[in-house]
């Protein structure tokens, strides 16, 4: 007889476990659209406030509070929808809330590995194509290092570099640094081989229709390379920066397939280094 109680209260067991689970799940799930795949079921992931800012603008408690993110239940591209705007909006919004002087004026240690980038993104074109003399590249989201450009161009006579950035604040020459995407002038607008990034693709909030600017930017066949967090590290890393309310898109590979797929890209590789940053390496296969 007690053989027989034993299966049973197991089973019981594990239909108490499975109907709490199931009800625990129902909590934290949301209907949210994905910005990439358009599901709209994604778990819900709470942070505390972004302490990374000065006063930051009563208008966005989501900095001072706390957020939320999502994970896509059927892409897992993790995402957050408070800043769904576009990137001149957000721009202005950056301006109001940013540091100060640091974040305008004043360069920073990404500056070298921005200039790395650009290295890696023109050698990723030249082993495509080797007939080309000058390579025109686009450093994207350069901050207050947009003088790297300059210097890449010092470096290398086959190097022609730009860079662009979101914030008004920022003192625009309009001859090698443009505001994005306003002032960038239209006869560049698909003359460029490469872009690349430092610590900006997680900001791209609205990753289709930015995907689709980059797009715009460049050649057919040409490469980008994007240096960001990967997933596991925004997870392990949950209290510190990396979940600020402006981290707003970390890709899962599905999601980088299917975000490819709509706007004109093939995703053709990526490096895992140290500190769990992916390098993202993309070539344009179609206008979008």
């Amino acid at each position: 007889m007690f053989k027989q109680l034993v299966p049973m209260k197991i089973k019981i067991l594990f239909y108490r476990i499975n109907a709490w689970y199931i009800t625990l799940l129902a909590q934290q799930t949301a209907s949210v659209t994905c910005p990439v795949c358009l599901s709209t079921k994604s778990k819900i992931l709470s942070y505390g406030p972004t302490s990374a800012v000065s006063g930051p603008s009563i208008k966005y408690p989501e900095i001072s509070v706390g957020h939320n993110k999502y994970r896509c239940l059927n892409c897992s591209n993790l995402f957050a929808t408070w800043l769904q705007r576009d990137l001149s909006e957000v721009g202005e919004i950056y301006s109001g809330i940013d540091n100060g002087e640091s974040e305008v004026y004043v360069e920073n240690s990404r500056k070298e590995v921005q200039k790395e980038m650009m290295r890696i993104c023109s050698a990723q074109i030249r082993k495509l194509y080797r007939n080309r003399p000058v390579l025109r590249i686009l450093d994207f989201g350069c901050g207050p290092n947009y003088k790297a450009a300059v210097e890449m161009n010092e470096e290398d006579n086959r190097l022609d570099c730009y860079s662009c950035d979101i914030n008004p604040a920022l003192p625009y020459n309009g001859t090698n640094f443009f505001k994005y995407p306003d002032t960038v002038p239209e006869e560049m607008r698909g003359s460029f081989d490469g872009i690349c990034s430092v610590d900006v693709f997680e900001h791209l909030n609205l990753p289709l229709e930015d995907m689709r600017g980059f797009n715009r930017l460049l050649k057919n066949g040409g490469i980008m390379v994007h240096f960001t967090p990967l997933q596991w590290y925004f997870r392990i890393h949950h209290g510190g920066h990396d979940a600020t309310a402006f981290h707003t898109n970390f890709p899962s590979r599905k999601s980088l397939k299917i975000l490819c797929d709509k706007t004109g890209f093939k995703f053709i590789g990526d490096y895992m280094p140290k500190y769990g940053y992916w390098y993202l390496v993309f070539i344009k296969s179609f206008d979008s």
